[in-house]
């Protein structure tokens, strides 16, 4: 992970956001760069073009203008993922686009969630009558990734983990040796042994490792060749961790400690977060019947279907499909 800033005040009306983020890619060299996450001050077409001319997969936060929060108030589709938080999708075109993008939108309930972060939507005429938008804090992002919404917020909320990190603990990795450490020159290997030096890194110890561990092995989720892709493209016929472990030449249980190192989540969820979110969008269509479904996500029978579906979203597939 890379950590850049741009300090000139507000990135839009500076003529040198465009140069700045050149600048920042000509620094990592011959790197190959899987994500790039921006704030809100880079929402901005000549950067998604930028972006887009170079093929970098990026996730960017959207300015809250009067459409974006016309489009988080307004829409129907939200799939709860955990209570008080849902995440739906959609197509965003602004006037100075040359194309429609996909805009992935999370809405946290404040009661539920009071820590939750994102902006409140205030303005009032926005709002359908009788329905109180108020509670919610709303985040909403651009990106060009083709993982489901859900993978694409979780894989923004580490840009904020990362920024706390740098800027609370003065040290920086050498691009070119892989090494870790302090300004003054001093540099460890990415190792766990390093963390003993308490004076070193006077904070838990392991949050600090597994944080770092999680960057070393980030490309076994997110490169084209990565868990990610594998399962974009075998979810439906593939949900054995041996399948995937054996396309990575990996063992399963070396291939579950990195996918739970990088992401927090095993490798079980991740293939249950993909199958359920397909259910989910192939129902809420209303164009398949539930045994149509159990066919289409190949499961060997539709009471199978509905035990694993109802297990994870706490309704039948039916009872799922009938809510408005």
């Amino acid at each position: 992970i890379a950590n850049y800033w741009l300090r000139p005040g507000n990135t839009v009306s500076s003529s040198n956001y465009l140069s700045f983020l050149e600048d920042t890619l000509s620094r990592l060299r011959n790197k190959t760069v899987g994500l790039i996450r921006m704030d809100s001050g880079f929402f901005t077409k000549e950067i998604l073009d930028l972006l887009e001319d170079k093929h970098l997969n990026y996730i960017i936060a959207c300015r809250f203008n009067n459409r974006i929060k016309y489009s988080l108030t307004h829409e129907h589709a939200w799939v709860e993922v955990v209570e008080g938080l849902e995440i739906s999708e959609t197509t965003y075109k602004a006037d100075s686009w040359d194309k429609t993008r996909r805009i992935v939108m999370v809405r946290q309930e404040i009661e539920k969630r009071p820590q939750a972060a994102g902006k409140r939507v205030r303005q009032l005429e926005l709002f359908e009558e009788g329905n109180d938008f108020g509670r919610y804090r709303y985040s909403c992002f651009v990106t060009n990734l083709g993982l489901p919404a859900k993978i694409v917020y979780d894989s923004y909320r580490g840009r904020a983990d990362s920024a706390w990190l740098f800027q609370n603990y003065p040290t920086r990795v050498n691009l070119n040796t892989g090494l870790f450490g302090q300004n003054k020159g001093q540099a460890y290997p990415l190792s766990g042994k390093v963390f003993k030096n308490k004076a070193v890194f006077p904070v838990h110890l392991g949050e600090i490792k597994g944080f770092l561990f999680a960057i070393q092995h980030w490309e076994i989720l997110m490169t084209d060749l990565g868990f990610m892709q594998l399962l974009k493209e075998h979810y439906v016929s593939e949900r054995n961790i041996g399948f995937y472990a054996d396309k990575l030449c990996l063992s399963p249980k070396y291939l579950s400690q990195m996918v739970l190192a990088a992401s927090g989540r095993h490798v079980k969820d991740w293939v249950r977060d993909y199958v359920i979110l397909e259910a989910k969008a192939l129902l809420r269509s209303r164009q398949y019947t539930v045994s149509q479904v159990s066919d289409m996500l190949n499961f060997p029978n539709q009471s199978f279907f509905g035990v694993y579906f109802k297990k994870a979203v706490g309704c039948s597939p039916s009872a799922y499909q009938s809510m408005e």
